[in-house]
C-alpha cells in the first residue's frame, strides 16, 4: 500500500465559476474530463435555497482545447421584490369567510454558460463564451425530481421578467511545486468575467492511497476556499444567491474510481452545497 500527503490549494466548486473547464486540483493530475451536480440540500439537508442545483461539464476536445458549460437553478423565497400574492392566513371574517394575508411569490432564474478553453500551458487556461441568464426549464426539471424523491413541489415561485445575454471571459490558474519524495503545494484559481467578476480561490491538504494489485486509487481532501462575486448581475435572485455564498467556506471531499463527492460549507451565511461527478 502506497501513501501520499499532498499539501494543496485547491480549486472549490467548479460551478460556482461560471463556464470554468478545470475539475477540483487533487483530481487534475489523473483526469482531464468530468461531468458533476451539485445541491445545495446536500449532505445534511441544507435550505434548498439560492443556488438550489447545478451542473458542470469540463470536456478536452483536442490537445489544447477545452469545452466548459454550467447550469444553474437559482431561487429566492423571500425577494424583496416579489410579485405579491394571498395567502390563506387561516382566520375568517364574522360572515365565515376566509381572511388572506399579503405575502409574496418567489423568484427563480436559471443561467446556462458555455465557453471553449485555452491551455496555454499546464498552468494557465484562458477561454471566452456566452452566458444566458433566464427561463431554461429549471422549474420543470426541479418539479420532476422533487416528484421522483417525493420532495415538496415549489408552487409559489414565478421566474423573473427580465433575460440577459453576455459575452464571458474565463481564467484559470494552476501551478504545482513538489519537494521530490515528499509534500506539494497547489496553486489554484478560478475567474470569470461577464460585467460582473466571479472569483475563487482555496488552500487544503489531500492524501491518497493505492493498491498495485487494484487499478484503484482513494483520495480525501480538506481544506479551505474563498468565493468572491463582484458587480451587479442584473437579477435579483442571482444577487442574493451570489450574497449568500460569498466569503471564506470549509471544503472536505474524497474520490473512489471515477466517482467523487465534495462539500463547501460556510460557517458565515451556513450556506452548504455538495457536488457528486464523474470524471476519467
Amino acid at each position: 500500500m502506497k501513501y501520499m500527503l499532498l499539501l494543496v490549494c485547491v480549486n472549490a466548486l467548479a460551478a460556482q465559476v461560471s463556464g470554468s473547464s478545470e475539475i477540483v486540483a487533487p483530481l487534475q493530475d489523473s483526469v482531464r474530463n468530468f461531468i458533476t451536480c451539485q445541491n445545495d440540500n446536500w449532505p445534511v439537508g441544507g435550505r434548498d435555497e439560492n443556488r438550489t442545483a447545478s451542473l458542470d461539464v469540463g470536456l478536452q476536445l483536442h490537445d489544447n482545447i477545452r469545452f466548459g458549460l454550467t447550469y444553474d437553478m437559482f431561487t429566492d423565497k423571500e425577494p424583496e421584490n416579489g410579485p405579491v400574492r394571498q395567502v390563506p392566513s387561516g382566520r375568517v371574517d364574522s360572515n365565515a369567510n376566509p381572511i388572506y394575508d399579503h405575502g409574496v411569490y418567489g423568484l427563480r432564474k436559471d443561467s446556462l454558460s458555455l465557453t471553449i478553453n485555452y491551455e496555454v500551458t499546464d498552468w494557465l487556461t484562458v477561454g471566452g463564451g456566452i452566458r444566458f441568464n433566464q427561463n431554461l426549464n429549471g422549474k420543470q426539471i426541479q418539479d420532476t425530481w422533487h416528484n421522483a424523491v417525493g420532495a415538496p413541489v415549489l408552487t409559489h415561485y414565478q421566474y423573473e421578467n427580465d433575460e440577459a445575454t453576455d459575452p464571458l471571459v474565463v481564467l484559470d490558474i494552476r501551478k504545482a511545486y513538489q519537494i521530490q519524495g515528499g509534500p506539494g503545494v497547489y496553486v489554484s484559481g478560478s475567474f470569470a468575467y461577464s460585467h460582473t467578476l466571479e472569483s475563487e480561490v482555496g488552500c487544503g491538504i489531500y492524501g491518497s492511497t493505492s493498491d498495485p494489485d487494484y487499478p484503484i486509487t482513494l483520495k480525501g481532501w480538506i481544506g479551505l476556499n474563498y468565493l468572491s462575486y463582484m458587480g451587479d448581475s442584473g437579477s435579483e435572485v442571482i444577487n442574493d444567491s451570489w450574497d449568500f455564498e460569498d466569503g471564506l467556506g470549509i471544503e472536505a471531499g474524497f474520490s473512489v474510481w471515477i466517482g467523487y463527492f465534495k462539500v463547501v460549507y460556510n460557517p458565515e451565511t451556513m450556506s452548504e452545497l455538495g457536488e457528486f461527478g464523474f470524471v476519467w
